[in-house]
């Protein structure tokens, strides 16, 4: 237990980087478990279609982490789950209406495609990519937006406005609760990043200073040294001597 709260905070510290595959697990079974909630929901109220749906979206979660991320194939499983994202909270909005919050799920898809385009290797750090996809869900988003304001729900459902609004503020909390998870996710990444930077840089710098074979300060070195040890003497007034060795 204590080992695991020193490399959590490992992690979390830049120090350690979470394991791609145990990373994306953990989300997927969350996803999974979120989704169980939304098919009681729609059960509840009798929505057939969108139960069997969230039913479908378990299972599809549940293999992702059980399989497809365990093999880290992360690019596939990232395009699933994004398609997945969009497709039910368009189809949930189009179904029960707005007033649920079912589309600020994909105002939460936005940080998840900046923060996978600049990890995953497959997409290379371009920044076309989130760039491309974000303004997409922006377009969707808008647009079931507008459709909603003109077209009545498929299928209204007897739920009071105390339900609508817990409803609503439960998407809303776990939306704004991924935004979160990812923007910690990236600032970890970065954190991690800088410290491999500088651990990279120290070495690089070791390696320019120091003579491989005696471990002391070469040729190179010797300069700025020397130009520091005379700085010391002028400030402070006193005498200092170099003492020259040729060491066969």
């Amino acid at each position: 237990m204590q080992a695991g709260l020193k490399w959590i905070w490992a992690v979390l510290n830049g120090k350690e980087r979470a394991d791609d595959a145990l990373k994306y697990s953990l989300i997927a079974y969350t996803v999974a478990f979120i989704h169980v909630f939304i098919a009681l929901f729609f059960w509840i109220y009798g929505v057939v279609f969108l139960c069997i749906y969230n039913i479908a979206i378990v299972l599809l979660y549940t293999y992702l982490a059980a399989f497809s991320v365990k093999q880290k194939r992360f690019t596939m499983t990232f395009f699933v789950s994004f398609f997945e994202v969009l497709a039910h909270s368009v189809i949930a909005t189009l179904v029960v209406g707005w007033d649920f919050g079912f589309m600020l799920y994909d105002i939460a898809l936005i940080p998840v495609v900046f923060y996978l385009a600049f990890t995953l290797p497959a997409f290379k750090k371009d920044a076309r990519f989130p760039f491309f996809w974000s303004f997409f869900v922006m377009l969707i988003y808008i647009g079931i937006r507008m459709f909603c304001e003109y077209i009545p729900p498929f299928q209204e459902i007897s739920a009071s406005s105390t339900v609508r609004t817990l409803v609503y503020c439960g998407n809303s909390f776990v939306s704004f609760l991924v935004l979160l998870v990812f923007s910690l996710l990236f600032s970890m990444e970065v954190a991690y990043t800088q410290k491999a930077l500088e651990e990279e840089n120290h070495k690089l710098d070791s390696m320019a200073n120091f003579d491989p074979l005696t471990q002391l300060l070469n040729r190179r070195s010797m300069g700025a040294n020397m130009q520091q040890a005379w700085e010391s003497a002028q400030k402070k007034g006193t005498l200092f001597c170099d003492v020259i060795g040729d060491i066969d």
